[in-house]
């Protein structure tokens, strides 16, 4: 009897962190986070568009990866909070893409931490093709 209890018990905890893992993560839908981001009270800048994160790609060499960057946000509030998500067409892209990805966020950034004199605690992941990186207040109002 008390196999089984704990049979039972470690599947239920098994399957309550796979529910928790599966809910935390920026939406694959790139409209659920910007609404999510404009709810929470952030302002979408268009000027990091597709194009640009495109361009920047090939820039670094990346011609073959130009073409699968599908979508990108970039967002900001009055509070100096800011993210940078960036969608693409497959997973291995994203993958190898993680690090230029945190250099575009530091070049967006740049400016506000001159006039504010103070660096941000930032947070960063992949989450299957998404890219992000932002304030850790910035990430939380996008899930």
């Amino acid at each position: 009897m008390k196999k089984f209890l704990r049979t039972i018990s470690a599947a239920i905890l098994i399957a309550v962190t796979a529910i928790m893992f599966v809910s935390c993560g920026i939406p694959s839908d790139p409209a659920k986070a910007q609404s999510n981001l404009e709810k929470d009270g952030y302002t979408v800048d268009t000027t990091w568009s597709l194009a640009l994160v495109q361009g920047a790609v090939l820039v670094d060499g990346g011609t073959s990866a130009s073409g699968n960057v599908s979508n990108v946000i970039y967002a900001y509030n009055d509070d100096g909070e800011s993210v940078l998500i960036v969608y693409f067409k497959d997973t291995s892209t994203a993958k190898d893409y993680l690090a230029k990805v945190k250099d575009w966020y530091k070049q967006a950034t740049e400016k506000n931490k001159e006039e504010e004199k103070k660096d941000s605690d930032t947070q960063s992941g992949r989450s299957g093709k998404v890219l992000y990186i932002g304030t850790k207040a910035a990430v939380k109002a996008v899930k």
